[in-house]
């Protein structure tokens, strides 16, 4: 699994160079995460490409409508280790400065 946060300078390098050497040698989970939006997608390794599985957008349950906070995801698993990554606590510190 390869976590790469995303910054202005390597954003690019990360989605393509970097991605595309560790789809090539098998990496069976890629996250990219960016910061300054609050959300991580998620690739999957289908054992010859990586697929996109999921976006997961930060957004504090204060900000969401009450009608809509059912259908909301502030939490979810790695597909293969025994992690759980709570959305609200991966960008804690992202507003600090």
């Amino acid at each position: 699994m390869v976590v790469e946060v995303l910054s202005p300078r390597t954003a690019e390098i990360d989605r393509t160079y970097k991605f595309r050497k560790y789809e090539e040698n098998g990496v069976r989970e890629y996250w990219l995460v960016s910061p300054n939006e609050k959300w991580i997608e998620v690739y999957l390794h289908n054992g010859s490409a990586f697929q996109l599985s999921r976006i997961y957008a930060y957004e504090p349950e204060e900000d969401i409508p009450e009608e809509e906070r059912g259908a909301r995801v502030f939490e979810f698993k790695t597909s293969f280790l025994d992690l759980t990554v709570n959305l609200e606590d991966a960008f804690m510190y992202t507003d600090l400065h």
